[in-house]
């Protein structure tokens, strides 16, 4: 035996799980209306309070859609909704330098394969939304909250491309997620420059179909862009840096000790 205790689980969350279940297993379509409270109350022999509470859950998990005085109505969770759920434990999870590093890896894992994948399955349609993209960053300019704007839809407009909503929730919430990273480096002088010219080289990959082109160019954006960050937040940080013992503020002095007496 392992010695762990079973855990006590509240009532809500037991009638949560039962509905949830019905719900997967096909008993309630989307679109389909659960019975009343009074009903559900009666069926799992809870009071209303634990029906309520049930309810609530399942409507942030995104499966239910709640109308004062009707019954809840079944939905199904979006990956939108999916994500957003999990927005406040990742955004706890950055507060720490590891966890930026990590989602930068996930989101460079990420957005490589989508360009990849762009490149692959280029139309004129999505090459034409890709473009637009980028030409509205290159009017932006200098503009930095409007070039910032540009730069998020021209990936967008890439994940788009793939037409599947799975990428493409995963792509914006990753670059949601790090949007401080994307505002430190366009406030590094010329960054802005060096960004666009990245943007470029992506774009004339994916209109020639050049899938390993396409991946790498994305690549090397996204190791610059990252690297510009550290480089960006070491240089913010550099002042509030306690001084070293013989650094440039002088040796450390010596406390003197106590005289004897004799």
């Amino acid at each position: 035996m392992d010695g762990q205790q079973i855990q006590r689980r509240k009532l809500y969350e037991l009638v949560g799980d039962r509905i949830r279940n019905l719900i997967i297993e096909g008993a309630y379509a989307p679109g389909d209306r659960l019975p009343p409270e009074r009903e559900l109350m009666e069926t799992f022999g809870v009071g209303r309070p634990a029906v309520r509470e049930a309810l609530l859950t399942l409507e942030r998990e995104g499966f239910l859609q709640l109308r004062s005085g009707s019954p809840a109505i079944v939905t199904r969770p979006s990956p939108d909704h999916i994500l957003d759920e999990l927005s406040s434990s990742v955004r706890s999870f950055m507060s720490q330098e590891s966890g930026v590093r990590d989602l930068q890896a996930a989101r460079q894992l990420v957005e490589c394969a989508i360009a990849r994948r762009a490149a692959e399955q280029r139309t004129e349609e999505s090459l034409a939304l890709i473009r637009r993209a980028f030409e509205a960053q290159v009017a932006a300019g200098e503009d930095f909250g409007l070039f910032e704007k540009c730069d998020v839809a021209f990936h967008r407009a890439i994940a788009a491309s793939l037409r599947n909503p799975i990428f493409e929730t995963a792509q914006r919430a990753l670059a949601d997620w790090l949007l401080e990273q994307r505002r430190t480096t366009l406030s590094v002088p010329g960054q802005w420059k060096v960004a666009l010219a990245d943007h470029e080289r992506i774009l004339r990959a994916i209109e020639r179909g050049d899938r390993d082109e396409a991946e790498a160019a994305m690549a090397r954006h996204l190791d610059q862009t990252a690297d510009c960050y550290w480089r960006a937040v070491s240089a913010l940080e550099a002042p509030n840096r306690a001084p070293r013992a013989g650094s440039a503020s002088g040796p450390r002095q010596a406390t003197p000790k106590p005289a004897r007496e004799d």
